[in-house]
């Protein structure tokens, strides 16, 4: 019996190419789905990045020339914001912002609020 050792081989190197397989499929998949992952993380960065910046030119333009226009634009390097300017009170205004970003050009929608006797922006509300 310990000569006999016919067809032995075969059921062993399969074992081992399907085990190799296994793991090489597993460290693919979780490449894979780490560069998703840190594609979409850029990608939201980026859009908070571009939005907090938007918000900060806007606030700047309104406390320092208040309300010349009702609608604008800003562009950043991969991106453009719109916004556009809306009365709810006499010391309360509504800016509706629109960004666009990326190659796809996803948008994303917000909404925030600023005081005008505080000068400042008092609420911030996304959308999306």
């Amino acid at each position: 019996m310990v000569r006999n050792q016919h067809g032995f081989t075969y059921p062993l190197t399969l074992c081992i190419l399907i085990l190799f397989s296994t793991v090489l499929m597993i460290y693919t998949e979780q490449y894979l789905t780490e560069k998703r992952m840190l594609i979409e993380t850029e990608y939201i960065q980026k859009q908070d990045y571009y939005i907090v910046n938007a918000m900060k030119i806007i606030e700047k333009t309104l406390s320092e020339h208040g309300k010349t226009n009702n609608t604008g634009t800003i562009n950043f390097y991969d991106g453009q914001v719109s916004y556009v300017l809306l009365d709810l009170t006499d010391q309360l205004w509504e800016i509706r912002i629109n960004l666009k970003t990326g190659i796809e050009h996803r948008e994303f929608t917000g909404y925030a609020y600023y005081d005008f006797e505080l000068k400042k922006m008092i609420k911030w509300v996304e959308r999306n």
